[in-house]
């Protein structure tokens, strides 16, 4: 079982494997939110000690760690991200002809980040060249956004597939830009 951390502000920062999260509890550095039901953690715990599901640390974090909550930004992960298509034209991709691009071309700033990095033909890619979106003509399918984790790093289990939530109970303290269809 995992428990998902939120800092004081009540913003997700990390995700703990549920025993770390019992010894925060039982420190006073955290309090829990949400538990997981009898159902959620199987037979061997039930009714043997509650098993937090969310929990809220009570101090300030000074820094997030983001490589803790965030997928890995690779183009295979960017590919997946972007549902296999092209964010400009919408034509299927795959490895060999997936090229990536950058909303905001680097020579203007832009930078090599989930937010400003989407999945592209090689046409398309070619097309806007360096230029911004309004200068080459396309327009992005969906906004890009940088992917979240819930499991171990080599597994792909993105938020936004609310089947694999640990518990139905993250979904309100989680906040992302796709429609939740239960």
């Amino acid at each position: 079982m995992e428990t998902l951390v939120l800092d004081a502000n009540f913003r997700p920062i990390t995700i703990f494997p549920f025993g770390k999260a019992i010894r925060k509890v039982m420190s006073e550095r955290a309090e829990i939110l949400e538990r997981f039901t009898d159902e959620e953690i199987g037979r061997e715990w039930k009714g043997a000690m509650e098993c937090p599901s969310v929990i809220r640390l009570l101090h300030f974090v000074q820094k997030p760690r983001k490589h803790n909550i965030y997928q890995r930004l690779t183009r295979q992960n960017v590919l997946i991200r972007d549902n296999h298509q092209c964010q400009y034209c919408g034509c299927h991709l795959n490895v060999k002809n997936l090229s990536w691009d950058h909303v905001i071309p680097r020579d203007k700033g832009g930078k090599t980040t989930w937010n400003n990095i989407v999945s592209s033909c090689v046409s398309c890619n070619v097309k806007k060249a360096n230029k911004s979106l309004q200068e080459s003509g396309l327009h992005l399918k969906k906004k890009p956004i940088a992917p979240l984790k819930i499991m171990g790093v080599e597994e792909f289990s993105f938020f936004s597939n609310l089947k694999n939530f640990p518990s139905e109970k993250w979904k309100q303290y989680l906040y992302f830009n796709t429609a939740l269809d239960a």
